[in-house]
């Protein structure tokens, strides 16, 4: 064990800065400093074998998505997918199935997207994880609605907000009913529409007044 425990982290937490900041930048896309600090986290975990590897590989796989390289993204997201199970990494393989739902579902490739995200929403039920279900079942949702399955998207998206109000992920309910509510108006079934889409008003409403 080191003596000097603080200077044993440090690459570490250098690491984590460069790969926050990655993540950071490539949300605001600004491409190339993310690209930059992602370089940096990788050169930094690869060199001290980090367990953040994943994580930082899952952060290149972000900015290959956002700058439209499918491919890219795809491999990079496989390669995390490998890396999560071998290091038993329930979360991040959760997070590299739902990545490579949204790599197919950029790509109009809805079957293979709901594919991924059943694989994801399978993985997050064995942990109980309330917020991972509820993404996964709203991407289905979606996905669903894309290709004509209004069932199936109806019923993905009524557990999918179920799941964030259980969760306290207001934003995210608000979210899925909306487009249940859509889902609903694209079949007519308006009586079904507008009580779903008041729902999501009220919630949005009683939000605002927590905020202010």
């Amino acid at each position: 064990m080191s003596l000097y425990p603080f200077l044993s982290c440090a690459p570490t937490r250098k690491c984590r800065e460069k790969w926050c900041k990655g993540s950071r930048t490539t949300f605001c896309q600004q491409f190339e400093a993310a690209d930059h600090s992602v370089s940096d986290a990788e050169t930094l975990a690869a060199t001290i074998q980090s367990s953040l590897l994943g994580d930082v590989a899952q952060a290149r796989g972000t900015l290959e998505l956002d700058q439209k390289k499918y491919l890219e993204a795809a491999t990079t997201f496989r390669s995390v997918l490998a890396f999560a199970r071998r290091q038993n990494q329930p979360f991040l393989e959760i997070l590299a199935l739902g990545s490579l739902g949204n790599v197919a579902m950029w790509q109009e490739h809805y079957d293979e997207a709901i594919d991924w995200f059943k694989a994801a929403l399978g993985k997050a039920r064995t942990l109980g994880s309330l917020s991972s279900e509820s993404r996964a079942l709203g991407n289905m949702g979606w996905n669903y609605s894309v290709v004509g399955d209004f069932d199936n998207s109806e019923a993905s998206l009524i557990e999918a907000q179920a799941k964030a109000g259980q969760a306290g992920l207001v934003d995210n309910q608000i979210y899925w009913l909306t487009w249940l509510a859509d889902v609903y108006s694209h079949q007519l079934r308006y009586s079904k529409a507008e009580p779903i889409a008041r729902q999501a008003l009220k919630l949005a409403s009683i939000t605002r007044t927590n905020i202010h």
